[in-house]
């Protein structure tokens, strides 16, 4: 930059804060010139801790839902941005949407949840979209190890906690419907068309 005098737009400069709450010092050099200093106050605010799910097929409406530790806050709004360009895409104020990936690929979601005090929390997941046939028979293998992983999770409890834990959770439900949608995947999965295998896996994902 040569010219004596120059304004600068920062709006969209996607700058970020530590993650360490309290006072911080924010210093912005252009070379070895100090532009401007300002003081930062990082509060706690929402945290987003995962999405589900992480797969789904291109050309399904798959409803995503994010989970998040209020830290007892107020949420006033959930803000979507599916591709990560910048551009919200739907705002909410349940912490799920409905949206559909129409080509094949990874997809870096960014969820920002904003709380009644005007604090806002943002976090990115990588989204994988395939087709419906490459993808369901590795999601129907992890959940029915994330089935297993809980039921020996709970072993150890005291059989009336395991009673209703399992009861709550639905547990027996699960694994007859893991059941059904396997043996239904094995009689299409050399002859399906993608529609049969996007059925089996809207199926699936409604498990949680």
């Amino acid at each position: 930059i040569t010219a004596v005098h120059q304004k600068i737009f920062l709006d969209n400069a996607n700058f970020t804060v530590p993650n360490n709450i309290g006072e911080h010092t924010f210093k912005l050099y252009l070379d070895n010139t100090e532009l401007l200093t300002k003081q930062i106050e990082v509060k706690k605010g929402v945290e987003i801790i995962s999405i589900n799910p992480v797969k789904t097929a291109s050309g399904l409406p798959t409803n995503l839902k994010v989970r998040v530790n209020s830290n007892n806050i107020t949420i006033a709004k959930y803000k979507w941005d599916f591709n990560s360009d910048g551009i919200i895409d739907e705002t909410t104020l349940a912490n799920s949407v409905k949206h559909t990936y129409n080509s094949t690929g990874n997809y870096n979601l960014i969820i920002s949840v904003e709380d009644s005090g005007g604090l806002s929390s943002s976090e990115s997941f990588n989204i994988e979209v395939g087709s419906a046939k490459d993808i369901l028979p590795d999601l129907i293998t992890k959940k029915q190890e994330d089935l297993s992983d809980i039921k020996g999770e709970i072993a150890d409890y005291d059989l009336f906690s395991i009673s209703v834990i399992e009861n709550v959770l639905d547990l027996d439900a699960m694994e007859e419907k893991f059941t059904e949608i396997q043996s239904n995947y094995t009689l299409i999965k050399d002859t399906g068309t993608e529609k049969q295998f996007q059925e089996l896996l809207s199926e699936l994902l409604e498990i949680e």
